[in-house]
This record gives structure tokens, sequence and C-alpha cells, in this order.
């Protein structure tokens, strides 16, 4: 009896490394990492993040006026504007980036951009409602807690009627 040996082959190599780790295959799931899906996270880091390029593209006067009572040198005050330009223009292409990544990609890299994405619109939609309908609803809001705070107090005092706030000694004010 003799032992036949065969060649091997890639196909071989192939099998033996998936054997050894089932990670290594080919194809396009292993061009990409698994990404863990964080969107509502992201979501709200995007408002803050378009929140705050908002307030930097449309708030000019201000910075420049802080930055006058800063003290700087001109030169100074001049490379900071520069510097905000900068940042809104990187911030711009980012979430154009992730905007772009939002309409190619699916799975969870989708759901990621994805989020940024929503939360960078809903600050900028926010920025379109006017500042009438803002001032109405605090208003409201403001109304709407006071009302609830008498009835509160309403019901705290018929459930405790002999409360006095002249009996009452707060743990602060006892010495040891």
């Amino acid at each position: 009896m003799t032992t036949s040996h065969r060649k091997l082959d890639q196909t071989d190599f192939y099998r033996r490394s998936l054997r050894v780790d089932p990670s290594q295959q080919r194809g396009w799931r292993s061009a990409y990492p698994e990404v863990e899906p964080r969107a509502f996270r992201l979501a709200i880091f995007g408002f803050v993040w378009a929140g705050f390029c908002l307030l930097l593209a449309y708030n000019r006067s201000g910075i420049e006026s802080f930055l006058s009572e800063a003290s700087l040198s001109p030169y100074r005050q001049f490379i900071a504007i520069a510097g905000c330009t900068v940042f809104l223009s990187y911030s711009m292409v980012k979430m154009g980036a992730h905007a772009v990544q939002t309409l190619i990609t699916r799975g969870p890299r989708r759901g990621n951009s994805l989020g940024l994405v929503i939360g960078a619109s809903t600050a900028f939609a926010l920025t379109l409602v006017p500042k009438d309908t803002w001032v109405t609803l605090a208003a409201q809001i403001d109304q709407t807690v006071q009302t609830y705070l008498e009835q509160e107090k309403d019901e705290i005092q018929s459930a405790l009627p002999k409360l006095d706030e002249i009996n009452i000694t707060f743990l602060s004010a006892i010495k040891p």
C-alpha cells in the first residue's frame, strides 16, 4: 500500500483558514468590520454638532464683539475667525459625506450615518421655526407649570393640614 499525496491548492488553504479563523472569509463582509449600531447617540451628537455650526454661522457679529472684548490683536482675531470658517467648511463636507454614505450603504454603517444626518436635519429644521412660535410655546409651558404647581400646593396643604413652616427645622440648622 502506498500513500498517495496530492498537491494542495488554494481551495485547501481557504478551507483550512476558515477552520482556523472564520472571520477571514473572503467577500465584501470581511472588508468592513462589524459596526455597533448607535444611531440614537449619533442623532443627539449630530443635533449638537449642527447646532454649534449654526451658532457659529449665524452669530458672526457676536463672535467678533467677543473677540474684540478679549483684547486680542487684530491678527489673532483674524486667525480665530478663519478657524471658525475652516470648522464650518469641514462640517459641511463631513455632513455631506455622511449624507452620501446614508444613500449608498446598507446595514449598521448606514444607521450610524443616518443618525448624524437626522440629528443635523432636526437642528436645521428648528432654525426655520419663527421666533414668535418659540415665545408662544414658552408662555404656554410657563402657564401650564404654574397651574400644576398651584394644584400640587393645594393637594399638599389638604393632605398635611397641621404642617407649619415655623415648626420645620432643617438639618443644617442643628449643631452637633
